[in-house]
Protein backbone atom coordinates (compact mmCIF):
# COMPACT_ATOMS: atom_id res chain seq x y z
CA UNK A 1 0.00 0.00 0.00
CA UNK A 2 1.61 3.18 -0.72
CA UNK A 3 2.30 6.29 1.30
CA UNK A 4 0.03 9.19 0.64
CA UNK A 5 2.59 12.32 -0.09
CA UNK A 6 3.25 14.71 2.36
CA UNK A 7 1.89 17.62 0.40
CA UNK A 8 -1.24 15.57 0.84
CA UNK A 9 -1.22 15.97 4.82
CA UNK A 10 -3.81 18.43 5.12
CA UNK A 11 -5.97 17.03 3.32
CA UNK A 12 -6.05 13.61 5.10
CA UNK A 13 -6.42 15.63 7.98
CA UNK A 14 -9.41 17.41 7.06
CA UNK A 15 -10.61 14.16 6.30
CA UNK A 16 -9.59 12.93 9.49
CA UNK A 17 -11.24 15.56 11.44
CA UNK A 18 -14.74 15.89 8.91
CA UNK A 19 -14.96 11.56 10.23
CA UNK A 20 -14.68 12.41 13.94
CA UNK A 21 -17.05 15.54 13.98
CA UNK A 22 -19.64 12.93 11.67
CA UNK A 23 -18.60 10.06 14.66
CA UNK A 24 -19.35 12.78 17.40
CA UNK A 25 -22.34 13.62 16.29
CA UNK A 26 -23.66 10.44 15.43
CA UNK A 27 -22.67 8.98 19.18
CA UNK A 28 -24.78 12.84 20.87
CA UNK A 29 -27.40 11.17 18.16
CA UNK A 30 -27.50 7.74 19.70
CA UNK A 31 -27.28 9.63 23.23
CA UNK A 32 -29.73 10.90 22.44
CA UNK A 33 -32.11 8.36 21.64
CA UNK A 34 -30.94 6.05 24.16
CA UNK A 35 -31.93 9.01 27.29
CA UNK A 36 -35.32 9.50 25.11
CA UNK A 37 -35.65 6.11 26.36
CA UNK A 38 -34.74 6.07 29.52
CA UNK A 39 -37.24 9.25 30.12
CA UNK A 40 -40.01 7.17 28.68
CA UNK A 41 -38.92 4.47 30.74
CA UNK A 42 -39.00 6.73 33.95
CA UNK A 43 -42.51 8.36 32.80
CA UNK A 44 -43.69 4.60 32.50
CA UNK A 45 -42.38 4.10 36.21
CA UNK A 46 -44.05 6.98 37.25
CA UNK A 47 -47.13 6.51 35.73
CA UNK A 48 -47.61 2.73 37.58
CA UNK A 49 -46.76 4.34 41.07
CA UNK A 50 -49.32 7.21 40.09
CA UNK A 51 -51.56 4.23 39.10
CA UNK A 52 -51.41 2.45 42.25
CA UNK A 53 -51.72 4.97 44.41
CA UNK A 54 -55.32 5.78 42.55
CA UNK A 55 -56.01 1.84 42.51
CA UNK A 56 -55.20 1.72 45.94
CA UNK A 57 -57.46 5.09 47.26
CA UNK A 58 -60.18 4.03 45.30
CA UNK A 59 -60.28 0.57 46.31
CA UNK A 60 -58.98 0.39 49.49
CA UNK A 61 -61.73 2.52 51.53
CA UNK A 62 -64.23 -0.08 50.56
CA UNK A 63 -62.16 -3.50 50.73
CA UNK A 64 -60.34 -2.44 54.18
CA UNK A 65 -63.98 -1.51 55.58
CA UNK A 66 -65.53 -5.03 54.10
CA UNK A 67 -62.56 -6.97 55.54
CA UNK A 68 -62.84 -4.86 58.68
CA UNK A 69 -66.79 -5.72 59.09
CA UNK A 70 -66.13 -9.17 58.22
CA UNK A 71 -63.23 -10.14 60.99
CA UNK A 72 -65.47 -7.47 63.62
CA UNK A 73 -68.38 -10.17 62.86
CA UNK A 74 -65.99 -13.14 63.08
CA UNK A 75 -65.58 -11.82 66.59
CA UNK A 76 -62.62 -9.66 66.26
CA UNK A 77 -62.85 -6.17 67.89
CA UNK A 78 -63.85 -3.98 65.69
CA UNK A 79 -60.39 -1.14 66.28
CA UNK A 80 -58.12 -4.32 65.57
CA UNK A 81 -60.49 -5.36 62.95
CA UNK A 82 -59.55 -2.33 61.61
CA UNK A 83 -55.93 -2.38 62.00
CA UNK A 84 -55.53 -5.21 60.56
CA UNK A 85 -57.74 -4.48 57.34
CA UNK A 86 -55.15 -0.86 57.25
CA UNK A 87 -52.06 -3.45 57.42
CA UNK A 88 -53.01 -5.44 54.53
CA UNK A 89 -54.06 -2.48 52.22
CA UNK A 90 -50.50 -0.90 53.11
CA UNK A 91 -48.50 -4.20 52.24
CA UNK A 92 -50.37 -4.07 48.70
CA UNK A 93 -49.29 -0.48 48.61
CA UNK A 94 -45.90 -1.23 49.25
CA UNK A 95 -45.79 -4.32 46.79
CA UNK A 96 -47.50 -1.70 43.94
CA UNK A 97 -44.54 1.14 44.72
CA UNK A 98 -41.91 -2.37 44.66
CA UNK A 99 -42.69 -2.79 41.19
CA UNK A 100 -42.74 0.49 39.78
CA UNK A 101 -39.04 1.70 41.68
CA UNK A 102 -36.95 -0.22 39.50
CA UNK A 103 -37.92 1.68 36.39
CA UNK A 104 -37.36 4.71 38.48
CA UNK A 105 -33.72 3.90 39.25
CA UNK A 106 -31.11 6.28 38.28
CA UNK A 107 -28.64 3.76 37.37
CA UNK A 108 -31.21 2.34 34.85
CA UNK A 109 -31.62 5.52 32.92
CA UNK A 110 -28.09 5.82 31.88
CA UNK A 111 -27.33 5.64 28.16
CA UNK A 112 -24.88 2.88 29.11
CA UNK A 113 -24.41 1.51 25.43
CA UNK A 114 -23.93 5.07 23.89
CA UNK A 115 -21.71 6.28 27.19
CA UNK A 116 -19.29 2.62 26.33
CA UNK A 117 -19.23 3.52 22.30
CA UNK A 118 -18.14 6.97 22.95
CA UNK A 119 -15.32 5.79 25.31
CA UNK A 120 -13.86 3.54 22.66
CA UNK A 121 -14.14 6.31 19.77
CA UNK A 122 -12.33 8.40 22.60
CA UNK A 123 -10.03 6.04 23.17
CA UNK A 124 -9.34 5.16 19.60
CA UNK A 125 -9.09 8.22 18.34
CA UNK A 126 -6.29 8.93 21.10
CA UNK A 127 -4.31 5.94 19.54
CA UNK A 128 -4.79 6.62 16.19
CA UNK A 129 -1.46 9.02 15.86
CA UNK A 130 0.46 6.04 17.46
CA UNK A 131 -0.57 3.47 14.92
CA UNK A 132 1.91 2.58 12.16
Amino acid sequence: MPYPHPKDAPELFATVMRNAVGLFRAETALIRAELAHSLSRARTGLALVVAALVSVLVAAQQLATALAGWLAALGLPEPLAALFAAVTFGLIALALAAAARPRLDPDHLKPRRSLQSLRKDTHAIREAPHVK
